[in-house]
Protein backbone atom coordinates (compact mmCIF):
# COMPACT_ATOMS: atom_id res chain seq x y z
CA UNK A 1 0.00 0.00 0.00
CA UNK A 2 1.44 3.35 -0.98
CA UNK A 3 1.94 6.03 1.65
CA UNK A 4 0.10 9.32 1.49
CA UNK A 5 1.92 12.61 1.61
CA UNK A 6 1.03 13.00 5.29
CA UNK A 7 2.55 9.61 6.11
CA UNK A 8 5.88 10.11 4.41
CA UNK A 9 8.89 11.05 6.54
CA UNK A 10 11.60 13.20 5.10
CA UNK A 11 15.07 12.82 6.58
CA UNK A 12 17.03 16.04 6.92
CA UNK A 13 20.74 15.62 6.38
CA UNK A 14 22.75 17.80 8.74
CA UNK A 15 25.84 19.40 7.33
CA UNK A 16 29.01 18.72 9.34
CA UNK A 17 30.34 21.64 11.35
CA UNK A 18 32.94 23.67 9.50
CA UNK A 19 36.45 23.15 10.80
CA UNK A 20 37.82 26.14 12.66
CA UNK A 21 41.48 27.16 12.74
CA UNK A 22 43.10 28.00 16.07
CA UNK A 23 46.57 29.54 16.24
CA UNK A 24 48.18 28.87 19.64
CA UNK A 25 50.58 31.15 21.45
CA UNK A 26 53.50 29.77 23.46
CA UNK A 27 51.98 30.68 26.83
CA UNK A 28 48.95 28.49 26.10
CA UNK A 29 51.18 25.41 25.77
CA UNK A 30 53.10 26.36 28.92
CA UNK A 31 49.82 26.85 30.77
CA UNK A 32 48.44 23.53 29.51
CA UNK A 33 50.92 21.32 27.59
CA UNK A 34 48.01 19.15 26.37
CA UNK A 35 46.10 22.12 24.94
CA UNK A 36 46.63 20.75 21.42
CA UNK A 37 44.06 18.03 22.11
CA UNK A 38 41.43 20.41 23.50
CA UNK A 39 39.98 21.75 20.25
CA UNK A 40 37.89 18.72 19.20
CA UNK A 41 37.62 18.30 15.42
CA UNK A 42 39.14 21.67 14.56
CA UNK A 43 42.61 22.50 13.26
CA UNK A 44 45.37 23.67 15.58
CA UNK A 45 48.21 25.69 14.07
CA UNK A 46 51.56 26.02 15.85
CA UNK A 47 53.74 28.78 14.37
CA UNK A 48 57.43 27.98 14.01
CA UNK A 49 58.18 30.83 16.41
CA UNK A 50 56.28 28.97 19.15
CA UNK A 51 58.46 25.90 18.64
CA UNK A 52 61.57 28.08 18.86
CA UNK A 53 60.36 29.64 22.11
CA UNK A 54 59.58 26.21 23.55
CA UNK A 55 63.07 25.09 22.58
CA UNK A 56 64.62 27.97 24.55
CA UNK A 57 62.31 27.53 27.54
CA UNK A 58 62.89 23.77 27.92
CA UNK A 59 66.46 24.45 29.08
CA UNK A 60 65.61 27.07 31.69
CA UNK A 61 66.54 26.61 35.33
CA UNK A 62 62.90 27.11 36.29
CA UNK A 63 62.01 23.44 36.49
CA UNK A 64 58.22 23.89 36.41
CA UNK A 65 58.19 26.01 33.24
CA UNK A 66 60.87 23.94 31.50
CA UNK A 67 58.96 20.77 32.33
CA UNK A 68 55.78 22.12 30.73
CA UNK A 69 57.74 23.08 27.63
CA UNK A 70 59.24 19.58 27.34
CA UNK A 71 55.84 17.94 27.74
CA UNK A 72 54.39 20.14 24.99
CA UNK A 73 57.32 19.36 22.67
CA UNK A 74 57.02 15.63 23.30
CA UNK A 75 53.29 15.71 22.57
CA UNK A 76 53.86 17.59 19.31
CA UNK A 77 56.56 15.12 18.32
CA UNK A 78 54.26 12.19 19.14
CA UNK A 79 51.62 13.58 16.76
CA UNK A 80 53.76 14.72 13.82
CA UNK A 81 56.85 12.55 14.29
CA UNK A 82 56.28 10.17 11.38
CA UNK A 83 54.53 12.61 9.03
CA UNK A 84 56.11 14.13 5.94
CA UNK A 85 56.93 17.87 5.77
CA UNK A 86 53.98 18.42 3.43
CA UNK A 87 51.61 16.61 5.80
CA UNK A 88 52.89 18.56 8.80
CA UNK A 89 52.23 21.89 7.07
CA UNK A 90 48.82 20.73 5.88
CA UNK A 91 47.73 19.14 9.16
CA UNK A 92 48.20 15.79 10.92
CA UNK A 93 45.32 14.13 12.75
CA UNK A 94 45.45 14.41 16.55
CA UNK A 95 44.60 11.07 18.22
CA UNK A 96 42.02 11.34 20.99
CA UNK A 97 41.02 14.91 20.11
CA UNK A 98 37.39 13.99 19.41
CA UNK A 99 34.94 11.29 20.42
CA UNK A 100 34.17 10.73 16.75
CA UNK A 101 37.26 8.96 15.41
CA UNK A 102 36.18 9.87 11.87
CA UNK A 103 36.38 13.60 12.62
CA UNK A 104 39.60 14.09 14.51
CA UNK A 105 41.28 17.44 14.92
CA UNK A 106 44.48 18.26 13.06
CA UNK A 107 47.80 19.79 14.03
CA UNK A 108 49.79 21.88 11.55
CA UNK A 109 53.12 23.67 11.85
CA UNK A 110 53.22 27.04 10.08
CA UNK A 111 56.62 28.29 8.80
CA UNK A 112 56.07 31.91 9.82
CA UNK A 113 59.63 32.88 8.85
CA UNK A 114 58.39 32.86 5.25
CA UNK A 115 55.76 35.55 5.87
CA UNK A 116 56.72 38.92 4.38
CA UNK A 117 54.97 42.28 4.13
CA UNK A 118 53.08 42.29 0.82
CA UNK A 119 50.86 45.34 1.60
CA UNK A 120 47.73 43.25 1.05
CA UNK A 121 47.56 41.57 4.44
CA UNK A 122 48.13 43.44 7.75
CA UNK A 123 51.71 42.87 8.86
CA UNK A 124 53.33 43.66 12.20
CA UNK A 125 56.99 44.63 12.36
CA UNK A 126 59.13 41.66 13.43
CA UNK A 127 62.23 43.72 14.20
CA UNK A 128 60.90 45.10 17.48
CA UNK A 129 61.38 43.96 21.06
CA UNK A 130 58.22 41.86 20.89
CA UNK A 131 59.07 40.35 17.52
CA UNK A 132 57.95 36.84 18.49
CA UNK A 133 54.48 38.03 19.48
CA UNK A 134 54.21 39.90 16.20
CA UNK A 135 55.28 36.84 14.19
CA UNK A 136 52.57 34.75 15.84
CA UNK A 137 49.94 37.44 15.18
CA UNK A 138 51.12 37.62 11.56
CA UNK A 139 50.41 33.89 11.20
CA UNK A 140 46.81 34.40 12.33
CA UNK A 141 46.43 37.42 10.01
CA UNK A 142 47.84 35.47 7.06
CA UNK A 143 45.60 32.46 7.68
CA UNK A 144 42.59 34.73 8.06
CA UNK A 145 43.37 36.31 4.68
CA UNK A 146 44.07 32.98 2.96
CA UNK A 147 40.90 31.39 4.39
CA UNK A 148 38.46 34.27 4.27
CA UNK A 149 35.46 31.96 4.64
CA UNK A 150 36.88 30.13 7.67
CA UNK A 151 36.89 30.89 11.39
CA UNK A 152 40.48 31.77 12.27
CA UNK A 153 41.19 32.50 15.92
CA UNK A 154 44.34 33.42 17.84
CA UNK A 155 44.43 31.85 21.32
CA UNK A 156 46.74 33.49 23.85
CA UNK A 157 46.81 34.21 27.56
CA UNK A 158 48.71 37.46 26.97
CA UNK A 159 46.27 40.35 27.41
CA UNK A 160 48.41 42.87 25.49
CA UNK A 161 48.88 40.41 22.64
CA UNK A 162 45.12 40.00 22.35
CA UNK A 163 44.75 43.78 22.16
CA UNK A 164 47.45 44.03 19.48
CA UNK A 165 45.87 41.27 17.42
CA UNK A 166 42.44 42.88 17.51
CA UNK A 167 43.97 46.26 16.71
CA UNK A 168 45.67 44.70 13.70
CA UNK A 169 42.32 43.62 12.29
CA UNK A 170 42.08 40.01 13.51
CA UNK A 171 38.42 39.38 14.18
CA UNK A 172 38.66 36.38 16.51
CA UNK A 173 41.02 36.49 19.50
CA UNK A 174 40.41 34.45 22.65
CA UNK A 175 41.89 33.52 25.99
CA UNK A 176 42.49 29.82 26.68
CA UNK A 177 39.73 28.74 29.04
CA UNK A 178 39.50 25.00 28.48
CA UNK A 179 40.96 24.16 31.90
CA UNK A 180 38.93 26.66 33.88
CA UNK A 181 36.84 25.06 36.64
CA UNK A 182 34.63 28.00 37.52
CA UNK A 183 31.53 26.05 36.58
CA UNK A 184 32.64 23.22 38.83
CA UNK A 185 33.21 25.66 41.70
CA UNK A 186 29.69 27.00 41.21
CA UNK A 187 28.41 23.46 41.72
CA UNK A 188 30.32 22.94 44.98
CA UNK A 189 28.39 23.18 48.21
CA UNK A 190 28.77 26.41 50.15
CA UNK A 191 29.15 24.59 53.46
CA UNK A 192 26.24 26.42 55.05
CA UNK A 193 22.59 27.29 54.57
CA UNK A 194 20.89 30.38 55.94
CA UNK A 195 17.18 30.41 56.78
CA UNK A 196 15.14 33.60 56.86
CA UNK A 197 13.42 34.46 60.13
CA UNK A 198 13.45 31.85 62.89
CA UNK A 199 14.75 28.40 61.95
CA UNK A 200 12.56 26.46 64.37
CA UNK A 201 9.37 28.10 63.13
CA UNK A 202 9.76 26.17 59.85
CA UNK A 203 10.39 22.81 61.55
CA UNK A 204 7.28 20.79 62.43
CA UNK A 205 8.89 17.82 64.20
CA UNK A 206 12.04 17.53 66.31
CA UNK A 207 13.29 15.44 69.19
CA UNK A 208 16.52 15.22 71.17
CA UNK A 209 18.86 12.26 71.35
CA UNK A 210 22.09 11.64 73.23
CA UNK A 211 25.05 10.11 71.41
CA UNK A 212 28.14 9.60 73.57
CA UNK A 213 28.86 13.06 75.06
CA UNK A 214 26.92 14.98 72.42
CA UNK A 215 23.31 16.16 72.53
CA UNK A 216 21.76 16.21 69.08
CA UNK A 217 18.47 17.50 67.69
CA UNK A 218 16.95 14.91 65.39
CA UNK A 219 14.89 16.32 62.52
CA UNK A 220 13.09 14.30 59.81
CA UNK A 221 15.06 14.19 56.60
CA UNK A 222 12.09 15.65 54.74
CA UNK A 223 12.48 18.89 56.73
CA UNK A 224 16.08 19.34 55.48
CA UNK A 225 16.28 17.25 52.30
CA UNK A 226 19.53 18.85 51.08
CA UNK A 227 21.45 18.59 54.34
CA UNK A 228 24.84 16.85 54.40
CA UNK A 229 27.41 16.13 57.15
CA UNK A 230 29.42 19.09 58.53
CA UNK A 231 27.08 21.63 56.93
CA UNK A 232 26.24 24.69 59.01
CA UNK A 233 22.60 25.67 59.41
CA UNK A 234 21.70 29.07 60.85
CA UNK A 235 18.99 31.73 60.72
CA UNK A 236 18.84 35.52 60.78
CA UNK A 237 18.54 35.56 64.56
CA UNK A 238 20.82 33.71 67.00
CA UNK A 239 20.41 30.05 66.03
CA UNK A 240 23.30 28.14 64.52
CA UNK A 241 24.04 24.43 64.32
CA UNK A 242 26.03 22.04 62.20
CA UNK A 243 24.95 18.72 60.74
CA UNK A 244 26.70 16.03 62.76
CA UNK A 245 25.50 13.20 60.54
CA UNK A 246 22.63 12.12 58.30
CA UNK A 247 20.83 8.81 57.80
CA UNK A 248 17.96 7.72 55.58
CA UNK A 249 15.29 9.11 57.93
CA UNK A 250 16.81 11.88 60.03
CA UNK A 251 19.21 14.80 60.11
CA UNK A 252 21.14 15.19 63.37
CA UNK A 253 22.00 18.77 64.35
CA UNK A 254 24.54 19.79 66.99
CA UNK A 255 23.70 23.26 68.24
CA UNK A 256 26.55 25.73 68.57
CA UNK A 257 26.73 29.42 69.46
CA UNK A 258 27.86 32.42 67.44
CA UNK A 259 29.94 33.73 70.33
CA UNK A 260 31.83 30.42 70.55
CA UNK A 261 32.59 30.46 66.84
CA UNK A 262 33.65 34.11 66.76
CA UNK A 263 35.97 33.66 69.75
CA UNK A 264 38.10 30.95 68.14
CA UNK A 265 41.85 31.57 67.92
CA UNK A 266 44.46 30.08 65.60
CA UNK A 267 48.01 31.21 66.40
CA UNK A 268 46.61 34.51 67.63
CA UNK A 269 44.32 34.87 64.61
CA UNK A 270 40.59 35.44 65.16
CA UNK A 271 37.78 35.39 62.55
CA UNK A 272 36.68 38.73 61.12
CA UNK A 273 33.33 37.49 59.82
CA UNK A 274 30.94 34.58 60.25
CA UNK A 275 32.17 32.74 57.15
CA UNK A 276 35.73 32.71 58.46
CA UNK A 277 34.45 31.48 61.83
CA UNK A 278 32.69 28.52 60.20
CA UNK A 279 35.80 27.74 58.17
CA UNK A 280 37.93 27.74 61.33
CA UNK A 281 35.48 25.38 63.03
CA UNK A 282 35.80 22.91 60.13
CA UNK A 283 39.59 23.23 59.99
CA UNK A 284 39.81 22.38 63.68
CA UNK A 285 37.40 19.44 63.47
CA UNK A 286 38.99 16.02 63.93
CA UNK A 287 36.05 14.44 62.08
CA UNK A 288 36.88 16.28 58.83
CA UNK A 289 39.77 14.81 56.86
CA UNK A 290 39.94 17.53 54.22
CA UNK A 291 38.53 21.04 54.09
CA UNK A 292 38.20 22.91 50.80
CA UNK A 293 37.97 26.69 51.08
CA UNK A 294 36.71 28.77 48.17
CA UNK A 295 36.35 32.52 47.96
CA UNK A 296 37.66 35.68 46.32
CA UNK A 297 41.24 36.85 46.69
CA UNK A 298 41.89 38.33 50.12
CA UNK A 299 39.12 36.43 51.90
CA UNK A 300 41.63 34.60 54.12
CA UNK A 301 41.80 31.11 52.62
CA UNK A 302 45.59 30.74 52.72
CA UNK A 303 45.95 32.71 55.96
CA UNK A 304 43.45 30.52 57.82
CA UNK A 305 45.02 27.31 56.52
CA UNK A 306 48.55 28.34 57.51
CA UNK A 307 47.41 29.71 60.87
CA UNK A 308 45.69 26.43 61.69
CA UNK A 309 48.79 24.51 60.64
CA UNK A 310 50.92 26.48 63.09
CA UNK A 311 48.22 26.22 65.76
CA UNK A 312 47.90 22.43 65.38
CA UNK A 313 51.67 21.82 65.39
CA UNK A 314 53.08 24.34 67.86
CA UNK A 315 50.15 24.88 70.22
CA UNK A 316 48.08 21.70 70.14
CA UNK A 317 51.05 19.40 69.38
CA UNK A 318 48.78 17.27 67.17
CA UNK A 319 51.22 17.04 64.25
CA UNK A 320 54.96 17.24 63.74
CA UNK A 321 55.17 18.59 60.21
CA UNK A 322 53.38 21.07 57.95
CA UNK A 323 53.55 20.58 54.18
CA UNK A 324 52.53 23.50 51.99
CA UNK A 325 51.87 22.69 48.33
CA UNK A 326 50.63 25.45 46.10
CA UNK A 327 50.75 26.70 42.54
CA UNK A 328 51.92 30.21 41.69
CA UNK A 329 49.11 31.66 39.58
CA UNK A 330 49.11 35.36 38.75
CA UNK A 331 46.73 37.55 40.74
CA UNK A 332 45.01 38.64 37.53
CA UNK A 333 45.32 37.47 33.95
CA UNK A 334 48.80 37.04 32.59
CA UNK A 335 50.46 39.82 30.61
CA UNK A 336 52.99 37.58 28.92
CA UNK A 337 56.44 36.40 29.86
CA UNK A 338 58.68 39.09 31.30
CA UNK A 339 62.48 39.19 31.19
CA UNK A 340 64.42 38.51 34.35
CA UNK A 341 66.50 36.01 36.26
CA UNK A 342 65.58 33.80 39.21
CA UNK A 343 66.63 36.57 41.60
Amino acid sequence: MSLTAAETHEVTQLEPAHRKIYVLDTNVLLHDPTAITAFAEHQVVIPMTVLEELDHIKDRRDKSVSREARIAIQLIDKIVGSASPQEIQKGVEIPGSNLDENRLGALAIFPDQLIADDAEVPFLNTNEDHANDNRIINVALRLSADHSDAFVCLVTKDINMRIKAKGSGLEHVEDYRHDRVLDDIDLLSTGYECFSGNFWSSIEQVDTVREENLTLHRIPRAELPDAYPNQFVYDEQEFIAYVDHVDDDYVYLAVDSRDHLMNQRFWGLSPRNFEQAMAMRLLDSEDVDMTVLTGPAGSGKTLLALAYGLHAILEQRKYSKLIVARSTPPIAEEIGFLPGTEE
